[in-house]
C-alpha cells in the first residue's frame, strides 16, 4: 500500500474529535507547523479550524479538518502516532500541545 494510503486510513482510526471534561487554559495561536508524537489517550485542545495530518517523517497523510468549539481536543485513539499541525492560510488557530 502507499505510504499516504496508508497514514490517511491511519488518520480515520487513529484520530478524533470530542469535548474535554474540563475547561482548559487559553491555548497560544498556531503560528507555524506544529508536530507531535502523541501516545495512545493524548488530546490536543484546540480552537477554531485546524488540519491534521498523520506522518511517517517522510510522508504525510491528507490534511483532516477539524473544527474547534468551545473545550474541543482531537485525542489519539491508538499510538504512538506522528501528527502535524500546519493551520490553514487566513484562518487563525490557536492549539495547546498535549499536558503531561
Amino acid at each position: 500500500m502507499p505510504p499516504d494510503v496508508e497514514l490517511g486510513a491511519t488518520s480515520r482510526l487513529v484520530l478524533t474529535q470530542a469535548v474535554a471534561d474540563s475547561a482548559r487554559p487559553a491555548c497560544p495561536a498556531l503560528d507555524g507547523p506544529l508536530r507531535l508524537s502523541l501516545p495512545e489517550g493524548d488530546e490536543i485542545p484546540f480552537t477554531r479550524a485546524i488540519q491534521v495530518s498523520v506522518t511517517n517523517g517522510e510522508h504525510e497523510s491528507f490534511p483532516r479538518r477539524f473544527l474547534g468549539l468551545d473545550r474541543a481536543i482531537i485525542r489519539a485513539l491508538a499510538g504512538p502516532v506522528d501528527v502535524v499541525v500546519p493551520g490553514l492560510p487566513d484562518a487563525p488557530a490557536s492549539v495547546c500541545p498535549p499536558s503531561d
